[in-house]
């Protein structure tokens, strides 16, 4: 519900969602997102496998934002 209601207050905008926890990875794909799971957070292993990629920690955020969104982070 979360994602979808930012989703539509960015006007549908290219996104991508970050999170530790399944409810996070689930937002993401039932709202046709990638997602980033976060190792450094409180989720689990088994929860972090649901995502479409890991940042083992911050610093690599603008590498796998980059290579779902063109021209955003620093994976362009």
């Amino acid at each position: 519900q979360m994602v979808r209601e930012l989703l539509e207050a960015a006007r549908g905008g290219p996104a991508v969602v970050v999170g530790d926890r399944r409810d996070d990875i689930e937002g993401a794909h039932e709202n046709g997102l990638p997602a980033i799971a976060t190792a450094y957070g409180y989720g689990s292993r088994a929860e972090r496998c649901m995502a479409d990629a890991v940042a083992e920690c911050p610093p690599d955020l603008p590498g796998l934002i980059g290579q779902f969104l063109p021209g955003c982070g620093s994976g362009s």
